[in-house]
């Protein structure tokens, strides 16, 4: 071998040993960094897990509490509906009277709501066909100012019970509908305490 030819072989066995230490180099490298890759991958999955966890919690405590305010909508809706059919029976009842207790109890009606004056008593058709022959003079019999006086009119209103008084073109209508949406709240609050 020349001089050369040494000189070339010290400068490629050099050169594979240079190359060998940047290959076992780079390979330390990619190393590191696949393994810091799986470790952000570790963290990584590790925090998406737990977001999922919390975000399947939330959902669930999103969706009890939306059942639970379903439910409560859902009573709630029953109970006004179950006090509503209760107002509306016992309004009924009232208009299905027999006689001998619906006209007294129209005496009481109107002698609750009787001015000191001369007026008049305005019965649903219905009630006007079957008026006692008594029930003015009892009604009259019953009212506490002696200035009060009351005569059945020939004249009608269109009420389902009840009655309406007149003075001077000015009614009160006391008929059933009216006094029972006069007094709704109280109503629905006394039936709500029978019934709940």
């Amino acid at each position: 071998m020349t001089g050369l030819e040494n000189i070339l072989a010290k400068i490629e066995e050099e050169a594979r040993q240079r190359a060998d230490s940047i290959v076992k180099e780079a390979a330390a490298q990619a190393e590191t960094v696949r393994a810091q890759a799986r470790r952000d991958a570790e963290t990584q999955a590790k925090e998406i897990a737990a977001q999922g966890e919390k975000n399947a919690a939330d959902a669930l405590v999103r969706a009890r509490s939306a059942a639970a305010l379903a439910k409560r909508k859902a009573e709630l809706a029953t109970k006004q509906r179950l006090i509503g059919e209760t107002i509306g029976a016992a309004r009924q009842r009232l208009t299905q009277m027999p006689a001998e207790e619906y006209f007294p109890l129209l005496q009481k009606l109107a002698a609750a709501h009787a001015l000191p004056q001369e007026g008049r008593v305005l019965l649903s058709p219905e009630d006007k066909k079957r008026l006692p022959a008594s029930f003015e003079k009892e009604l009259n019999a019953a009212l506490s100012h002696p200035k009060a006086k009351l005569t059945v009119s020939e004249e009608t209103r269109p009420i389902d019970g009840g009655l309406v008084l007149a003075y001077n073109g000015v009614e009160e209508n006391c008929s059933f509908e009216a006094l029972f949406d006069a007094k709704a709240d109280a109503l629905q609050d006394l039936t709500q305490s029978l019934l709940f």
